[in-house]
C-alpha cells in the first residue's frame, strides 16, 4: 500500500500543482497497475506513454509531457534492462499483504470507501474487481489519488490561500480574455468561473494566458467566413480545445509576430 513519503518528496517542489497531481495519480498509479510493479508498462513489452498518464491523471497530454519530462530529469524515473521504472517505488508502495481472502478484501475495501466518502468526501473509485489481486490494485490507485489531493497540504500550502490564489487567477484570466477580444462588457458568470477552475486543474495561468493570445492569431480565423473563435467557450470548453490555441500562440511566437489580433489590427497591421 502506499506510504505517504511519496507526497512529501522534496522534489515534487519542482513541479507545478497539476504536475505533482500527475505524477502521483498517473504516473505512480500506471506503476501500480503495471504486471511489473514499479515499471513504466501497460501490458507485457508495451511501454506507458504520455497519453497513458493523461489518460490515468485526467489531465492533458502536455502536462503529461512536462511531468514525465521533469520526473525523468529528476531521476523519479530511470531506465532498468531496457525498461523505465519509477524510482524507489517498492520502498513507497510496498505490496499488499495476502493472508485475507478475495471476499474479505472486497469487503474491507467497500467498508473503507464508505468511510472516506462520509468523512471528507472523496468519491470513491468504482471497484470491479473479479480478484484478490485486481482489488488490492484498486485499492492501491485509490490512496493514490487520495494522496495527490493532500500534497499541496503536506508540502505546507494553506488550502484557504491556495483557494483564494485561484480566484484571483481566474479573475485576471477573464480579464485578459475580456481585453484582449475587445469584449469589455462581459461579466464573470458563475459557468465562466467553473470553467476556468476546471481548466486550471490542468493548466497554468500562463497557460490559460497563452491560450487567449493565440485566438487572436491568424490560424484562429476561418478563412471562408472570416469568423474569430475567441469567443469563452471556443478557448476553455476542454482541454484540448486549449491547447490548441497555446500552439497557435506558440507557433506565432516562433514566427516573431508575438502581437495580438488587436495589436495588429490597431497598428494598421494584416489583421487576418
Amino acid at each position: 500500500m502506499l506510504d505517504h513519503e511519496v507526497g512529501r518528496n522534496l522534489k515534487l517542489l519542482r513541479f507545478t500543482v497539476p504536475e505533482r497531481w500527475t505524477y502521483i495519480a498517473g504516473i505512480v498509479a500506471l506503476a501500480a497497475k503495471s504486471p511489473d510493479r514499479g515499471a513504466m508498462l501497460i501490458a507485457e513489452n508495451i511501454p506507458v506513454t504520455a497519453r497513458d498518464v493523461a489518460e490515468q491523471a485526467s489531465t492533458s497530454v502536455r502536462v503529461a509531457n512536462e511531468t514525465l519530462r521533469k520526473a525523468r530529469a529528476l531521476g523519479m524515473l530511470y531506465m532498468e534492462d531496457g525498461v523505465e521504472r519509477v524510482h524507489d517505488f517498492e520502498e513507497l508502495n510496498p505490496a499488499p499483504k495476502r493472508d485475507e481472502t478475495n471476499a474479505e478484501r472486497q469487503a474491507r475495501h467497500r467498508a473503507k470507501r464508505r468511510s472516506n466518502a462520509k468523512s471528507n468526501g472523496v468519491t470513491p473509485v468504482t471497484v470491479t474487481a473479479r480478484n484478490a489481486g485486481e482489488v488490492e490494485v484498486e485499492e492501491e490507485v485509490e490512496v493514490l489519488q487520495e494522496t495527490a489531493k493532500a500534497v499541496s497540504v503536506e508540502q505546507g500550502l494553506d488550502v484557504s490561500k491556495a483557494t483564494r490564489a485561484q480566484a484571483g487567477a481566474v479573475q485576471r484570466i477573464f480579464d485578459h480574455w475580456r481585453t484582449t477580444t475587445n469584449r469589455h462588457g462581459a461579466q464573470l458568470l458563475p459557468e465562466r468561473v467553473t470553467i476556468l477552475k476546471a481548466r486550471l486543474k490542468h493548466f497554468s495561468e500562463d497557460d490559460l494566458m497563452r491560450a487567449v493570445d493565440g485566438s487572436q492569431t491568424d490560424d484562429a480565423v476561418d478563412v471562408k467566413t472570416g469568423h474569430r473563435y475567441d469567443d469563452f467557450k471556443n478557448i476553455f470548453r476542454n482541454g484540448d480545445n486549449v491547447e490548441t490555441n497555446i500552439g497557435r500562440a506558440e507557433k506565432a511566437n516562433a514566427t516573431g509576430d508575438t502581437r495580438s489580433f488587436i495589436q495588429r489590427l490597431n497598428a494598421g497591421g494584416k489583421a487576418a
